[in-house]
């Protein structure tokens, strides 16, 4: 039987990911719930949500272990969105991977480009969601394409679950629709339609109505004195809240000869007049309270609250919708680069989107910086996004902490640069050319490791 189980949702985006995510500032009230643009690690309950794609089982016992998300991206644009589930440091119980790069072209690309450590005789065909697939129960992998550019690959140990659970495993991975990009659009198309649909239903009731009345007035020529009685559709008057919003003289004008034909006519009027005075003090009383502003400058102020009415959140109904649109949209590499692009010095040969991608050469140029400097990047790329200071802070906060876990010390200390031009790249035997290069620029001492793998 398939349990619910408690999960975590990775929104893998294009940095590496830690435990905390940010949150983009403004936007209504229900913004909160809304599941976040930023690449972050969220509990959540009966499925995982990994770069476009859910995972809607788990094998039995797979979720007692731990969970580690991350994702990285190449020098060619390519990413790797991953979820594994894990024990300790390098035990791997289950995984699943999105990759998404212009090289995946169809099934044999990746199994040539990503898999050719398995050997042929361990892999078959198989199908996964009605897509062809390579399958590997020997080893406990399965891969698959399901649109060119984007392969999704499946782990599970094979010493603790079979070859079925291994492919029910596979196929609970999906792709997930957007929910904030269709909605959005659709909501005030289907909030006009209603009300469209009604309206027109109101207005054929009123021709047919109105074609009642006129047949019956027909056959009765010598009831033509009688005629008098149409401008009894006093239904438009009865509701004066109509020549209360747009606030026309033409509209009183025209029911002046009905006000002088009928003398019940004359009371709603002198209301009318009287109702167009109403929020006129509400206007105000918003701006200082007194009576005498409420007299005279009445008129100017209800010609202002119509156009404040489109921009504010309770005048109509469609414009709450358009809060939501206005939430920004950043990535945790968006900010990344921009921090690069603002502390980089000119000249330099290193690329900002390079060196965003590497823990520690952001941490270096964050802390290369005085206060002052931090300060004033830091708001110049908290208003490009429309987001707060303390996000742009958290960012760094997440570099400091993995670089801490991976028991690297970064310092601001200046050193010569030709103490750490051969040594430090041959021990930690990563790629520091970049750090090199920002080494060379700044003449600073960078870490010789990188947050690429």
């Amino acid at each position: 039987m398939r349990k619910h189980h408690k999960r975590w949702i990775a929104l893998a985006g294009a940095a590496a990911v830690s435990a905390a995510g940010l949150t983009a500032g403004g936007g209504a009230a229900s913004a909160d719930e809304r599941p976040l643009p930023w690449p972050m690690v969220r509990q959540s309950v009966s499925t995982y949500s990994l770069d476009g794609f859910e995972i809607g089982y788990l094998p039995p016992g797979l979720e007692n272990h731990g969970i580690h998300a991350k994702s990285t991206v190449g020098l060619n644009g390519d990413r790797r969105s991953e979820i594994a589930w894990v024990q300790g440091l390098d035990a791997i119980y289950g995984r699943v991977s999105v990759l998404r790069g212009d090289d995946l072209a169809d099934l044999d690309e990746v199994r040539a480009t990503r898999y050719d450590h398995l050997e042929d005789s361990a892999l078959q065909r198989a199908e996964v969601n009605g897509t062809d697939a390579y399958a590997s129960p020997k080893t406990g992998d399965v891969f698959w394409v399901p649109e060119p550019g984007v392969a999704v690959a499946a782990y599970l140990q094979p010493d603790r679950w079979d070859e079925d659970e291994l492919f029910d495993f596979a196929e609970g991975v999906r792709p997930r629709p957007n929910p904030w990009e269709s909605p959005r659009p659709d909501q005030p198309a289907q909030e006009d339609s209603p009300e469209q649909d009604g309206a027109a239903e109101n207005g054929t009731a009123e021709q047919d109505d109105a074609a009642e009345q006129e047949p019956a007035a027909l056959p009765g020529e010598p009831q033509e004195p009688a005629k008098p009685a149409e401008p009894t559709p006093p239904a438009e008057p009865a509701g004066p809240a109509g020549p209360d919003r747009p606030g026309k003289d033409e509209q009183p004008g025209q029911d002046a000869p009905e006000a002088q034909a009928d003398g019940r006519q004359d009371a709603p009027r002198p209301d009318a007049e009287q109702r167009p005075d109403r929020p006129e003090p509400a206007a105000a009383s918003a701006s200082d309270g007194g009576e005498q502003a409420a007299q005279d400058p009445q008129e100017p102020a209800q010609a202002d609250t119509p156009a404040d009415a489109p921009t504010g959140t309770a005048a109509d109904g469609g414009s709450p919708a358009a809060e939501p649109q206005d939430v920004p949209s950043v990535s945790v590499l968006d900010v990344r680069t921009c921090l690069t692009e603002e502390l980089l010095p000119q000249g330099s040969p290193v690329r900002p989107a390079d060196a965003a991608v590497d823990d520690g050469a952001v941490l270096r140029l964050w802390q290369a910086a005085d206060a002052q400097t931090r300060t004033e990047k830091s708001e110049e790329c908290a208003t490009r996004f429309q987001i707060e200071t303390w996000q742009i802070s958290q960012v760094i906060s997440e570099v400091e902490e993995r670089l801490a876990e991976a028991g690297v010390e970064v310092s601001a200390a200046p050193e010569p640069a030709a103490d750490q031009t051969g040594a430090p790249a041959e021990e930690s035997g990563r790629d520091t050319g970049l750090v090199a290069s920002l080494v060379d620029t700044l003449g600073l001492a960078l870490p010789g490791t990188s947050a690429r793998e």
